[in-house]
Parts: structure tokens; sequence; C-alpha cells
């Protein structure tokens, strides 16, 4: 049954149509605005009063009416009598008329009768309690508007967007102490196979560390997941079914590592054929190829919840991981931008790729005389977990792309960002 999805690989955009097709976003919950960094927001953020509020001076220095201060020079001040100190916060009482200023703080408002702010550095306080201008200004100078940032009903965070450090910055200044964002998807890890070992663990002959758990829950949690690693199953197919109805209660999805090529004990094909519905397994992808997506059924039939089956090598694990788990992850969180960042890069070296498959190539990108640079971050191969640790990015090269020549320029998806020195 297995090979009648690996004798007909899907592409990988199919393959991201199709996961996009499929999953939907969560349900919204409010969060404390001390709670909504990283989440995504689940409605438009609408301000509630202009940003700033009133007309308030941009810098400490003296409002001034413009045509007091000139033909001002430092060797000819213009000189104006100090009515008052304006701290931020403060409110004017007084109209500002001919021949005087009044000391304003960053921020403080302009009093009725200014139309200009002249920066302290460009006075002189004198003993007589008199400023002395040391150069002309025009009117308009050096105050910000009522809402020239924002104005008193605009949108000012889109729904679907991640926030930011700025954008909760933005939500504080339109009165949102409470958040409406996306739930975070939690996400169930099984680890698969006999053959693995703890971390704790020296591994004993035959077993090998469990590494992939641990890639898995890096990127979940780097992609707003909830992670609750779950208990390795072992090579049956009962004890397999029981660690995933019991992921199933309470998980929005389900990833599994190892167990999905078509060995006698890669035991998900059997588990998943039987009691799960396959959307796609086999992609014309490498690193890879075996990656299935489907559903599996929630306890007492409650519906189901999604299936992601990992290769078991740790490079396909992890690329796929990218191209794809995040694809869901991200979309169950409402996000609005899903698109991996990406720049033009020449190849450092000559790379023979595959013919009817798109290639991931673990590369370190680095600038040279301005021009960004893909150096393959080691062996290509699936088990070389080294080669992700030394890149910061995938390299695309299309199907039909067999060939490519030292210099060639290439897409370069960022998995991290670049240093630059």
């Amino acid at each position: 049954m297995l090979n009648r999805y690996l004798d007909h690989l899907m592409p990988a955009a199919q393959a991201q149509a199709l996961i996009l097709s499929k999953v939907q976003p969560l349900g919204v919950e409010r969060v404390p605005l001390v709670d909504a960094l990283e989440r995504t927001l689940a409605g438009a953020a609408l301000a509630d009063l202009e940003v700033p509020p009133f007309i308030c001076s941009g810098v400490d220095g003296y409002a001034v009416i413009a045509a007091d201060t000139t033909g001002a020079t430092a060797e000819q001040p213009a000189t104006l009598r100090a009515l008052a100190d304006l701290p931020a916060g403060s409110v004017p009482t007084q109209t500002l008329t001919a021949g005087h200023c009044v000391r304003l703080m960053t921020g403080a408002p302009l009093p009725p009768g200014a139309d200009s702010v002249v920066m302290v550095e460009d006075t002189r306080r004198q003993d007589d309690g008199t400023v002395a201008f040391l150069e002309a200004i025009k009117s308009g100078k050096n105050y910000r508007n009522a809402g020239e940032d924002v104005k008193c009903g605009e949108v000012v965070v889109e729904p679907g967007t991640l926030i930011r450090p700025a954008e909760l910055a933005m939500l504080a200044a339109v009165g949102m102490s409470e958040v409406p964002v996306y739930r975070r998807p939690r996400v169930a890890i099984i680890p698969t196979g006999d053959e693995l070992a703890d971390v704790t663990e020296v591994p004993p002959p035959g077993k090998i560390r469990d590494s992939n758990s641990w890639s898995m829950l890096g990127q979940v949690r780097k992609y707003g997941g909830v992670v609750t690693m779950m208990q390795r199953a072992v090579d049956t197919v009962e004890h397999l079914e029981a660690r995933l109805d019991e992921a199933a209660q309470d998980a929005d999805l389900i990833l599994t590592s190892g167990g999905v090529s078509v060995g006698d004990y890669d035991l998900v094909k059997d588990v998943m054929e039987r009691r799960g519905c396959i959307h796609f397994w086999g992609l014309a992808v490498k690193p890879g190829r075996p990656l299935v997506f489907g559903e599996y059924p929630k306890p007492a039939g409650s519906g189901s919840v999604f299936f992601f089956g990992l290769p078991g090598y740790p490079v396909s694990g992890m690329v796929t991981f990218e191209q794809f788990v995040r694809l869901s992850l991200l979309r169950m969180q409402g996000r609005r931008l899903l698109q991996k960042p990406s720049l033009r890069a020449r190849l450092g070296s000559d790379y023979r790729g595959s013919a009817d498959k798109v290639d991931f190539l673990r590369v370190n990108l680095v600038q040279r005389m301005g021009e960004w640079w893909a150096e393959l971050a080691g062996v290509q191969g699936s088990g070389r977990l080294s080669s992700m640790v030394r890149a910061n990015a995938l390299l695309v090269l299309p199907a039909g792309v067999s060939v490519v020549k030292q210099g060639d320029w290439c897409d370069a998806q960022l998995t991290d960002a670049p240093e630059i020195a």
C-alpha cells in the first residue's frame, strides 16, 4: 500500500499548498499585554486616540514665536524673557506673546501662541532671567503635531501580525492592556525506535542518543508551539498506537521521528494506513523524501489531530520541518506572513543536484565585496547533523537543476541571520 505514495512523489510547492488548505487558525484568547510578546494578533488593533495626543516639543529647548528670532546670530543674539519652565507631563497655563519664551522639555505641550521650538544648545540663559537666542529659526520647527504618527481610529497593527517589541509598544500606546491572540498550538513529540538512548545515557552497543526529539523541540518552540514530550514508542504497532492515542487526546499536532520509510520496522506506515488519514506520503525533495502528512483520530470519535511523520535522519527531519511543519504551526497561529526570508547568493563551489527533486543545501552565508556567497556547510549527507550546526541558510536548487557552477546565483532561505563582521 505504501508504494502507491512513494512511487508518486508530490512536488514541494504542491505539498505546501495542501498543508495550508487543511490547517486553519486555532481559537482566540485574550492575554495581558505583558504576555503578548511573540504571539500573533487575532484582531485589528485600533488607536483609541491620536498619537501624540497634543502638539508637543520634539527637543529640550524654548518655545518661541519664530519672528522674534529674526536676524539672530551668536554675535548679535535675540533676547527674550522666559515666562516659565514647562516639563513633560505639565499643561501650559498662559499664551505666549511677542518678546517672550517658555522653557520646554522634550514631550511637553507647546503653549498657545508658540510656532517653533529652539534647541537649548542654540541658546544662552542670562543672569537677568532673559534668554539669548544665537541663531534665527523658522516657524514650524522642532515640534510634533497631534496625530502626526497615528490618527484616532486608525489600524495600528494588522491581524495576523507577530507581536514584536515594536508592536508591543504600539499596543501600549493605544491603550490595549489586554490583547486578542491566537492560541499557541499544542504539539506532542513522539520519538520512535528501539535503537534510541536517552541523552543522559552512554549508548550501549547498537544504540544512539535521541537527538531528533531535541531538534523538534527547539524548532516547535522557535515557531511558537507548546511542546509535550511523549514517552518513546518502541518498535511494535501496539506500543506506537498507544502513544499516538495518548498524544491525540490534547494535541493539535503530533510529530514523530523515524519509522516512515519502507523497512520492516518502519511501523508508522502501518498505523497511519489502518487508523489515520494520509494526505501525502513522499515528496520530491532532498533530503526528506519519506515525509508523511495526515490526520490521526482523537479518542471517542471527537475529530482528528494533524500528524507529521518526519524522517529519522537528523538533517532530513530538520529540513522538512522548516519547509512543511513550520507552515502548519504558523497557520495555526493565524500568521499572515508565512514564507521564509531569503536572499540571492553565489554558490561557493560546484554542486551536482537532483534532476527530479528540489535540493536543500546546508550553507553558510558570508559577505565578500558586497555580495553574498553561500559556502557548503560540510558534507551534505542526511545524517550529517554537523552540517546544520554550521549552516545559517538553506540553498534551494529547483527540480531540474542538476548542475550548479561556482559563482552561480541561487536563492538562499535564512534559517538564522548571518553574522556580519
